[in-house]
């Protein structure tokens, strides 16, 4: 009863509160100072705070009226959407909660600027850096906010394979056995090349004041640089998995990057088995939903043959990988060891 009261406040949640403060930020601010703001007025600005861009009050209401009507749509699929697979339901939330304080904060540093002012091109804007810092701060609270609040909400219980675990290599005995495998795929090295290469280039560029007369220069011309050097190296790591078994579990590495990596104790272990991955039956590639918060998660960079490990505790983990059946058969091998 507990439980069921926990859901479904949390629901409410999703679907109430966080819909109506998500309007009340974005929207509000402009309809507050409706009545002070120039006709047109700044909404964009350089790197030295000069404005670069305007919009009338309409404009600027019905671009910010979209991106809440966006995230309060997210947060209603979040709460509401049982149809939809679990996995794309916390992306909607995920998505929701990067876009609604963010653009609140645009919302109310745009007309506080704005407030007041006859020419819209005399509107400055010394501080943008400050207000960036603190829209990147409210964000990620925000996540953090709301991972704590669908932690679980998501959770859809696995059924039971038919089939027998994939069957051992005769090494029951053994317990210092150690596997190693990998799984590659080539558009995320496609992808991160020039990525990496267009970031260094933007931020040269950025330091020298070459992308000024672009709008995007100075420290923003140097985040934005930044943004796609880290971007180009995420997809790197992404271009090759390495999975490694031994008796402490099953561990992936991405690419050669010590950190992040993904780990699952062998005393977790229920079950493992060499299965044929679906990216799209798991929401498409890369790190796909949180054992936490869905109860299953999945690294998937490319479609094939991977590995289901069953855990102890009702949730699952998928990792693509070559040589499927000869790891899980090492897992299957080492449980039994370390039960005897």
């Amino acid at each position: 009863m507990i439980e069921e009261s926990s859901e479904r406040l949390r629901r409410t949640m999703l679907v109430v509160v966080l819909p109506v403060l998500t309007v009340a930020g974005i929207i509000g601010p402009i309809a507050a100072r409706w009545s002070e703001l120039p006709d047109p007025m700044a909404v964009g600005w350089d790197g030295n705070g000069a404005a670069r861009t305007a919009l009338s009050p309409g404009g600027f209401l019905a671009v910010q009226a979209v991106v809440a009507a966006l995230a309060v749509a997210g947060f209603v699929v979040a709460g509401l959407g049982r149809r939809v697979t679990p996995i794309y339901r916390g992306t909607a939330a995920v998505v929701a909660v990067a876009v609604a304080p963010s653009f609140a904060l645009v919302s109310i540093f745009t007309v506080e600027v704005n407030r007041g002012a006859d020419d819209w091109a005399e509107v400055e804007d010394p501080s943008w850096w400050l207000w960036t810092a603190t829209a990147v701060v409210a964000t990620l609270v925000g996540l953090v906010a709301v991972g704590w609040l669908v932690r679980g909400l998501f959770r859809t219980p696995t059924p039971p394979l038919e089939e027998q675990p994939t069957a051992g290599l005769d090494m029951a005995a053994a317990t210092d056995v150690a596997w190693y495998s990998q799984a590659t795929s080539g558009w995320p090295m496609l992808l991160a090349v020039p990525m990496t290469l267009i970031g260094v280039a933007w931020t040269v560029g950025a330091l020298f004041g070459m992308t000024d007369s672009v709008g995007l220069g100075g420290a923003l011309g140097v985040l934005v640089g930044l943004s796609l050097i880290i971007g180009g190296l995420a997809a790197l790591a992404f271009s090759t998995i390495l999975v490694s078994i031994d008796r402490r579990g099953l561990t992936v590495n991405y690419g050669m990057l010590p950190w992040p990596r993904s780990h699952v104790d062998l005393d977790a272990i229920e079950s493992a088995h060499a299965i044929e991955v679906k990216p799209m039956e798991h929401g498409g590639w890369g790190y796909r939903g949180s054992r936490k918060v869905f109860g299953k998660a999945a690294v998937v960079i490319r479609g094939g043959e991977g590995i289901r490990l069953g855990l102890k505790d009702g949730n699952e983990f998928v990792v693509t990988v070559d040589d499927a059946d000869r790891g899980a058969g090492v897992i299957n091998d080492l449980r039994a060891a370390a039960a005897s």
